[in-house]
């Protein structure tokens, strides 16, 4: 499987782009971030753009206290990280890892064609994932199968902020703690996703930002998803996937009993795929040496 199969569109705007034109344009096409065509005269695709993210808005902009008309070229990532059209999908997942970073312009010919994401990664991730355990006749069981591991081993520990916590105070809690999310307490209800509502970066970016929202006179409340999934602590990282797809989220809280112990992410889930798919394979060389690699080939 290529990077250009899974790719989605992505958006250029030229240099005098501000913050508000970022996160409008971001909002129209769906997105998390936008590349800026920066230096027309680089010979390298990577010197020729920037990008801005809505991790970048929300540290570098909101957490700071900064208005909308700063020029997106003062907070963008410069130079930007590519991957090649005709990569295989391991390569996008080793990037993602080793950078730590959710996205990836595409290219071809020295040209951009499109972006890749960590969440892209997670979602095709469980697509093979059934066929995989069809294939290696794994059991679904933890102790004889290395592909079935428990949330709990990759999840991040909650941050919990009052629902009058304002955008502003919010978002700097989120750039200390390097995080991209906070659960709010609603002060009401028993069950869990009674009982707190989620924040990102991306309803900051297409709730408030966009809509040239005042953030620091905006409470979280005002702004917070509803929880749509919980998870238990024991629940496979595979069935996360699975969750992301179906409820189009990347980001889901997870519990042990009736506690919130934390959260797993689409990122997360990129992360696993990569050790996932060593393990298949090194499961099919042992069985099938030569689907292992026709396999190999056409999946990842």
């Amino acid at each position: 499987m290529r990077v250009k199969d899974l790719m989605h569109n992505t958006k250029i705007l030229d240099r005098s782009a501000n913050v508000l034109d970022v996160a409008i344009n971001a909002r129209s096409e769906k997105l998390g971030s936008v590349l800026i065509f920066f230096d027309e005269n680089a010979e390298d695709v990577n010197e020729r753009y920037g990008i801005v993210t809505e991790t970048d808005v929300l540290y570098r902009v909101i957490a700071e206290g900064k208005d909308y008309n700063t020029e997106a070229v003062k907070i963008m990532s410069y130079p930007i990280h590519t991957i090649d059209a005709n990569a295989k999908l391991r390569e996008a997942a080793m990037i993602f890892n080793l950078l730590r970073i959710r996205r990836l312009p595409v290219v071809e010919k020295n040209k951009i064609i499109g972006m890749i994401t960590a969440r892209d990664i997670a979602k095709y991730f469980i697509f093979v994932f059934d066929e995989f355990m069809r294939i290696i006749r794994y059991e679904k069981s933890s102790t004889t199968n290395p592909l079935i591991v428990p949330v709990e081993s990759l999840i991040h520990e909650p941050i919990i902020v009052d629902k009058d916590t304002t955008v502003y105070e919010a978002a700097k809690i989120m750039k200390k703690q390097r995080e991209n999310f906070v659960f709010v307490d609603k002060g009401e209800g028993e069950k869990l996703n009674e009982k707190y509502g989620l924040l990102t970066d991306r309803d900051i970016f297409y709730k408030v930002v966009a809509e040239n929202k005042d953030y620091k006179n905006t409470t979280v409340s005002e702004i917070m998803r509803n929880i749509r999934i919980v998870m238990s602590a024991d629940e496979c990282i595979c069935d996360a996937s699975k969750y992301m797809n179906l409820y189009e989220i990347r980001t889901i809280p997870v519990k042990k009993g009736d506690k919130l112990i934390g959260v797993i992410t689409a990122k997360d889930v990129a992360k696993f795929s990569a050790f996932a798919f060593t393990k298949i394979l090194e499961k099919l060389r042992e069985i099938d040496p030569i689907h292992a690699n026709t396999f190999e080939d056409e999946y990842w």
